[in-house]
């Protein structure tokens, strides 16, 4: 139980709960529309995500095998440093942390697969929760078949069923002049 006797599942998995998460990614999005590239302050950004996206990096990386959550208040503090590396990249398209992040290996799963593994993740890990009580060896087997059933969804269903909706649609242009005739 949490504070005022609310199950720490439902303090964590709440939708209330994220609101920090959220509006970080919000403020965020807000900074990079408002900074014209050239600007000082562009230029003074881009110079602290040289050193910051790595830090970021490897902060996260840490995080995912010492943050106990939801005892841990972590979600606010990592959604901040996902931040200093989300706007790196942004600051730098072609710095290193982009370029390791951009490769086929990482870019590929997460083009055609996110919504497959936000779907199996949790289940994955619920499942492997009792049979392996080693956080590092689950987290990599929760990864490891997340993927794999992400991928068999994205092969198995998801690519079936776009090709299907698209078939019998026309393209906006040429029924924009069927009717004109």
């Amino acid at each position: 139980m949490g504070p005022l006797g609310v199950p720490l599942g439902r303090l964590y998995n709440g939708p209330h709960t994220r609101a920090n998460e959220l509006l970080i990614g919000c403020a965020l999005a807000l900074l990079f529309t408002c900074i014209r590239q050239g600007s000082v302050l562009h230029g003074l950004l881009q110079a602290a995500a040289r050193w910051g996206a790595p830090l970021a990096a490897l902060a996260l990386a840490a995080a995912v095998f010492l943050v106990r959550e939801p005892e841990t208040p972590g979600p606010t503090a990592l959604s901040l440093v996902a931040a200093v590396l989300i706007g790196s990249l942004v600051l730098q398209p072609a710095g290193y942390m982009a370029r390791v992040l951009s490769h086929p290996w990482l870019a590929g799963p997460g083009r055609d697969l996110p919504y497959g593994m936000y779907l199996w993740h949790i289940p994955v890990y619920l499942l492997l929760m009792p049979l392996i009580p080693e956080l590092p060896v689950r987290i990599a087997l929760t990864a490891a078949l997340t993927v794999l059933l992400a991928a068999a969804s994205f092969h198995l269903v998801e690519r079936p069923l776009l090709r299907w909706a698209t078939e019998g649609l026309e393209p906006a242009s040429s029924a924009a002049k069927a009717t004109r005739a």
